[in-house]
């Protein structure tokens, strides 16, 4: 026997909302915090810092921009789903109403 499709539309609209804002949470950290921290040694003058310079550039996560976009495709890929889902259930609900001037029960 078939089984009801259920989707918590307001749910998963305000999940949708919730993940796009850790999302811009989480850029946020791993936006520029190497170049602000070389830009922040930069005018001291030592071996030191040119070392530490190196160091830093070289630590740099070069995997976060990836990560990044494959979290943006994830949630317009929701966002996608969601939307898809409300218009079939419209439209499917729309050819089960009775249409106007239908007197199928007489």
């Amino acid at each position: 026997m078939p089984r009801k499709i259920e989707l918590n539309i307001e749910g998963l609209t305000k999940d949708v909302a919730d993940l796009r804002r850790e999302i811009a949470d989480f850029e946020s950290y791993t936006g520029g915090f190497f170049d602000s921290v070389i830009d922040s040694i930069a005018p001291f003058n030592a071996d030191f810092t040119n070392r530490i310079g190196r160091m830093l550039n070289n630590m740099r996560d070069r995997r976060t921009p990836e990560l990044q976009t494959r979290l943006h495709n994830y949630v317009n890929s929701i966002e996608t789903a969601k939307v898809t889902f409300a218009e079939t259930d419209a439209t499917i609900s729309e050819s089960f109403s009775p249409q106007r001037g239908d007197n199928r029960d007489n």
